[in-house]
């Protein structure tokens, strides 16, 4: 009997499902990765990821969006636009948006350069961008658009329908500085750096990104008079963009699913004019599965939580946008590694965070009904349902030569949750099936006990693939490693 050294067996680690299983099939869903430092006792760990508590249910539905600041939360819900109170119940509703068709993503935006506290809405389903009027309430149709963000007082806009000056798609147009309600027709321009259609607005850094299906451009305010803005020298990027709804900007970087003319289906990262590729060739591989109208839908968030910054990519089933496909792709800022999320009912698809509001200050939306959930990794279950873990470890293989697999622990904090184990010994082409239960055993050392989860005598195997389950409500999952003993 041989004990196999943790860095020849690394249990815990990220998604990596190639295009066979058999060169590599690992998986971790609602798990993601956390490394340790030098002294600690794993290089890497799985953290279970935040459940869900069940707060509200706005009056009409879906949720659409949720948004935060000034010591207050609003919602989209439907056709709707709300703001609620710390008890998430409405306190205002503004009323409905015109032509919207109640589904679909919404981008919230505070216009910056009012002197009275104002947010713009921009419904995509309704094509136009709404201002949230207290005198109302009401919501007021100010320019028609196909996408919308802020920079230096302005309200930026990608113009449609009455909106546009010609017949030309590539125009952008600008609100009057502080005063989102008045969108002088002049102050436009056309984006003739690129040939393609522009499909995508962001902010950051004081720099505006304007993004086309198959190239991005840099501007920056170059304080001239009507359009204040102009392109960065050399800011013209040859990576396009998949999908309005799947931009993300974070508090230094902007990750959107992007693309050129070689070829589509990469997450990039971008900071300044340099972009950075963060997908790998595994994450390409899944979202290969998906068709290009799929990925065009596609609808993304970020976070952060606990010292981790997430980027969460949801692929929907259908224009209806009700419900998303397989599982959401999740990439971790803060340590470069992937992992997948499965939720059934809810599944979020906006995320808001309010600390003024208590202890748990973060909100997430349900794309198939009006419930606004708290989020928060102190909830274990996702509002009383069993939240499905799943390890799929790295292959075990020695030149293909046969092993006895006497034993396998996995060294965990899971409280009172059972994992279960399962394997493969067709290198990950297939599984048993298997729920074998591991045992739990105290070693009696006064006047504590050390629990181990085990199992013992799992056969022989040129190429294993062990798998582990975990069903629980109950217990925060967290995952040291897994240790095994071979012959």
């Amino acid at each position: 009997m041989a004990a196999v050294p943790p860095d020849a067996f690394a249990f815990a680690g990220p998604t990596y499902l190639a295009e066979s299983p058999v060169i590599d099939c690992q998986r971790s869903i609602n798990l993601y990765p956390s490394p340790g430092i030098a002294t600690s006792k794993t290089r890497l760990g799985l953290v279970g990821r935040p459940g869900l508590q069940l707060i509200s249910n706005l009056p009409t539905s879906p949720v659409r969006q949720l948004w935060a600041g000034d010591n207050r939360l609003f919602a989209v819900g439907g056709t709707h636009f709300y703001e609620v109170d710390s008890s998430i119940g409405v306190i205002t509703d503004y009323g409905a948006m015109a032509g919207s068709t109640g589904i679909g993503p919404i981008k919230v935006v505070q216009n910056g350069g009012s002197a009275a506290f104002s947010l713009c809405v921009m419904d995509y389903s309704a094509a136009g961008i709404f201002n949230a009027n207290n005198s109302g309430p009401s919501m007021d149709l100010v320019f028609n658009a196909a996408d919308m963000d802020y920079l230096d007082g302005y309200q930026i806009a990608i113009a449609a329908g009455a909106s546009l000056a010609g017949a030309n798609p590539n125009q952008i147009n600008t609100s009057n500085f502080g005063d989102v309600t008045t969108w002088n027709p002049l102050n436009y321009v056309i984006r003739t750096g690129s040939s393609d259609l522009t499909n995508g607005l962001a902010v950051n850094n004081s720099l505006l990104y304007i993004f086309g299906q198959r190239n991005l451009e840099v501007w920056y305010n170059a304080g001239n008079a009507g359009f204040p803005f102009a392109r960065v020298n050399g800011g013209q990027i040859g990576l396009g963009n998949l999908s309005t709804w799947g931009i993300v900007k974070f508090y230094n970087a902007i990750l959107w699913l992007g693309g050129d003319d070689r070829g589509y289906a990469q997450v990039y990262m971008i900071n300044g004019t340099s972009p950075q590729r963060v997908s790998n060739a595994s994450i390409e591989y899944l979202l290969g599965q998906y068709t290009g109208p799929q990925l065009a839908l596609a609808w993304a968030y970020g976070y952060q939580e606990d010292g981790h910054t997430f980027y969460v990519l949801n692929i929907p089933t259908s224009t209806a946008f009700s419900a998303f496909a397989l599982n959401s792709l999740v990439y971790d800022l803060t340590t470069g590694l992937w992992h997948e999320r499965n939720y059934g009912v809810p599944w979020p698809c906006c995320f808001a965070s309010l600390p003024d509001f208590g202890l748990t200050p973060d909100f997430i939306g349900d794309v198939g009904s009006g419930n606004i959930y708290y989020q928060w990794l102190g909830y274990t279950s996702d509002n009383g349902s069993n939240i499905v873990y799943q390890r799929t470890a790295p292959h075990v293989s020695a030149d293909n030569k046969a092993h006895r697999y006497n034993r396998f622990e996995l060294d965990c904090d899971v409280g009172t949750a059972a994992p279960t184990l399962d394997y493969s010994n067709d290198g990950g082409r297939s599984f048993l099936g298997a729920t074998i239960p591991l045992r739990q055993n105290a070693d009696a050392i006064a006047p504590q006990a050390f629990r181990r989860f085990y199992t013992l005598g799992t056969g022989i195997s040129r190429d294993r693939v062990f798998r582990v389950n975990i069903s629980d409500a109950a217990n925060p999952i967290r995952i040291a490693n897994a240790l095994l003993d071979i012959d």
